[in-house]
């Protein structure tokens, strides 16, 4: 089971800031009689819910009700599958949110908050969770080897680069446990309960990063957890399928954008607001 998301943010080009945020998802049965399950949720954030002194901080209020959005779903799932042997669920990013330190502290403690409850749900259900990171700028094993071996920092090589050739398709590392500096200490008793493993996912690129809650090693179940994801990625040619068919599901196109912006304007009309689209929006519009 797998959820991704999209959204449509409130610019200069509409004179009444509107966002609209989707989410979708996919669950694979992986029956020999098939089945799948593949839905969204749409959810408006209004004038009210966009307060705020800047332009890049309504950006950040709209992609951290995304996330919101994204991980309550997938602790929906969770609940709905308590003790469910035959049930893992992907989480497309870090558990390890250190992309939210350049928000304020109550931006980025809805990350955190988030994150705190997806890990912590997974436990108490004992439904495994993976959050995989095709493409990892990672340096926690790179920073670990400079201090250890009192190595010159080397900013530029990361995790991913440093195994690569080490490996091949099919392989990981041991699992090590997170200890990274700066949000993690807001995890506060949960911040020893991310750990990392790098798995060689396709025989080019360099190999991926899988972050897992801690109960998953203590309870025996990572090597069947493992092997589940390699399976993923062998019939999603590399890429873990159920991602790639949630990220499908939950993309906002074009014309889901124009139908958006012309659902407002027809709002706006019923309840006599003035909306005024930008003349370089009326123009893109007549061109597509």
């Amino acid at each position: 089971f797998a959820v991704d998301g999209s959204q449509i943010s409130p610019g200069k080009d509409l004179s009444i800031p509107v966002a609209l945020v989707q989410v979708g998802w996919f669950e694979n049965l992986h029956l020999p009689s098939g089945g799948y399950t593949k839905d969204i949720q749409l959810d408006i954030l209004t004038p009210s819910d966009l307060k705020v002194s800047h332009d890049q901080l309504v950006e950040g209020v709209v992609s951290a009700h995304r996330f919101q959005l994204e991980t309550q779903r997938l602790v929906d799932y969770m609940n709905e599958h308590h003790n469910d042997p035959n049930c893992l669920v992907f989480f497309d990013g870090s558990l390890v949110p250190s992309f939210a330190e350049k928000w304020d502290v109550e931006l980025s403690d809805r990350y955190v908050s988030s994150l705190k409850k997806l890990i912590a749900t997974s436990e108490r259900t004992q439904v495994p969770l993976v959050a995989y990171v095709d493409t990892s700028h990672a340096r926690d094993l790179t920073v670990m080897l400079e201090q250890v071996m009192n190595l010159p920092e080397a900013p530029s090589i990361q995790d991913a680069q440093l195994l690569d050739p080490l490996m091949k398709w099919g392989d990981r590392t041991l699992l090590f446990q997170c200890r990274r500096s700066g949000i993690l200490s807001h995890f506060h008793e949960q911040q020893g309960d991310i750990t990392f493993t790098y798995l060689k996912s396709t025989r080019e690129g360099y190999p991926a990063r899988l972050e897992f809650p801690r109960w998953i090693i203590e309870s025996g179940r990572l090597n069947q957890v493992m092997d589940w994801i390699r399976g993923e990625l062998i019939i999603g040619n590399g890429y873990p399928y159920v991602i790639e068919t949630a990220d499908q599901a939950a993309v906002l196109k074009a014309e889901d954008r124009q139908t958006f912006y012309r659902i407002l304007q027809d709002w706006a009309e019923e309840q006599e607001l003035k909306l005024r689209f930008s003349r370089k929006m009326v123009s893109k519009t007549r061109r597509r």
